[in-house]
């Protein structure tokens, strides 16, 4: 990929779920989950390997690293408490959700050493952080590395941002729909959040209704509106009640100085036990210090 970027956005969440099932297979005789080998690697020295693939795919001016806050915090819950309930991301054997924790609390002590920014308020998830930053940044040529669907329409709404799909068979630059994925969506709901949609309303009926007003009207004609009103206030991240407040936040943010500090973050890798990392920092952690500049060879 030759285009360049002046900011990459890294869903974190999302990429620490990935780093960490990615050393977790299933062993189908027992019907557990077991890791991959004796000594796997710790998942943030995986994290640390994607990170390092996208800084040199898309080659940023500034890296960005936007976070969720505790799941019962979460704005949505107010007004649909079965929001993305009932996820279950446990393995037999493996407490995912404690690997998660420790490996967050790590990663969160190491970004301020990046030359990196980090983002994370109360009641956001990391989507409506990402949407302020965007539409604050409008202008910016800007890259989302997730692969959660929603920020489909990020890219939707704004021709500068591109979203990249790290997983899976659309890997790669995602595809932007010439029909409102919002619409689309908020008819069809998202089993992933939990949010129940019409029934019999597949992608092919939504993005039919989607396109048409009069397809559209008659449809709400037939069928009550409430579900697709509380649908929309979920999924639609222009709606987010807090937006004003994020606007203001990514600029507070992006004015604050970076720096990259190699002995604060071998420090942390030893505090955590960040197995197999000290190893490759010259891989994986010094391409930070050159994010945004020429790169020059280490010693």
């Amino acid at each position: 990929m030759d285009q360049e970027y002046d900011h990459l956005l890294i869903d974190v969440k999302n990429a620490l779920y990935r780093a960490i099932y990615s050393g977790i297979v299933p062993d189908l005789n027992r019907n557990q989950a077991m890791l991959r080998d004796v000594t796997p690697a710790h998942p943030l020295t995986t994290f640390f390997r994607f990170m390092a693939k996208y800084i040199n795919m898309f080659k940023p001016k500034n890296v960005h690293f936007f976070w969720d806050c505790k799941q019962e915090r979460l704005w949505r819950k107010r007004i649909y408490p079965e929001y993305k309930a009932g996820r279950d991301h446990s393995r037999a054997g493996v407490d995912v959700e404690a690997i998660l924790k420790n490996s967050s609390e790590a990663l969160m002590e190491m970004i301020p050493h990046l030359n990196s920014r980090s983002y994370q308020l109360d009641h956001q998830e990391a989507d409506d952080l990402i949407y302020a930053f965007c539409r604050q940044f409008r202008n910016s040529k800007t890259v989302i590395v997730s692969n959660d669907s929603d920020f489909v329409q990020i890219a939707y709404l704004f021709n500068s941002v591109d979203v990249y799909c790290p997983m899976g068979k659309k890997k790669g630059i995602v595809q932007v729909p010439t029909v409102d994925p919002v619409i689309v969506k908020s008819l069809m709901g998202e089993t992933g959040d939990n949010i129940e949609g019409y029934n019999k309303i597949g992608i092919v009926t939504a993005t039919k209704i989607a396109s048409d007003h009069k397809i559209r009207a008659d449809f709400f004609s037939k069928n009550d509106g409430t579900m697709y009103r509380r649908n929309r206030v979920l999924i639609d991240l222009t709606l987010c009640p807090y937006l004003l407040q994020n606007l203001f936040y990514v600029d507070e943010v992006m004015v604050q100085p970076t720096k990259f500090d190699m002995k604060a973050i071998y420090d942390i890798i030893q505090r955590y036990k960040v197995k197999g990392l000290a190893g490759e920092v010259a891989q994986v952690i010094y391409p930070y210090k050159h994010v945004g500049k020429e790169p020059v060879k280490e010693n």
